[in-house]
């Protein structure tokens, strides 16, 4: 399942936010929620999530330094899915929200559907990047395994006098040194 966590400073929001969308029929486990960027950094320091929804506007951190903080002290967060949510339609939070990487920026009052394909798209991205990091590491076993095999082999021609020939010294070389 997809972890996410929503910040805004209105709970009335954020409980509309948690009561209107099919988080399970979209593949999502409940969402966590923070009032505060102050609050989603204490929260992302223990837990990470796959998606991150914040309000723009909020009193203390807004949702543009709280990506910001994001992408600077949490490194493992570069493939974070990011939605800002605003009640602004001002190009300098878009392009600021842009700057930062974000997947999608949606204007208050949200619309049900429009958030819901926000989030299916997100479901989309993340679950291809699960399927390449798990290939990834299934490829690095196989490699793994494939150089156990070639030192070995290397070890065996060495012992046995098989590497008398210049090129095949060299091969050997070439291979190992991957």
């Amino acid at each position: 399942m997809i972890r996410t966590l929503i910040v805004d400073d209105e709970p009335m929001q954020l409980q509309g936010l948690l009561r209107h969308i099919d988080w399970a029929g979209l593949g999502y486990d409940r969402p966590l929620t923070a009032e505060s960027g102050e609050e989603a950094l204490e929260m992302l320091s223990q837990s990470p999530v796959d998606v991150l929804i914040t309000d723009v506007a909020m009193p203390g951190m807004s949702g543009i330094e709280l990506l910001s903080a994001c992408m600077v002290d949490y490194p493992e967060l570069q493939s974070l899915q990011t939605l800002i949510i605003s009640g602004y339609d001002e190009f300098e939070f878009v392009q600021e929200a842009i700057r930062l990487g974000v997947k999608g920026y949606l204007l208050k009052p949200i619309k049900t559907e429009a958030l819901e394909a926000k989030l299916g798209d997100f479901r989309d991205t993340i679950g291809k990047r699960r399927r390449l990091e798990q290939e990834t590491d299934e490829l690095k076993e196989k490699w793994a395994s494939s150089l156990d095999i070639l030192r070995e082999r290397f070890v065996s021609d060495l012992l046995e006098g098989r590497l008398e020939s210049e090129g095949a010294a060299e091969t050997w070389k070439r291979l190992l040194d991957l």
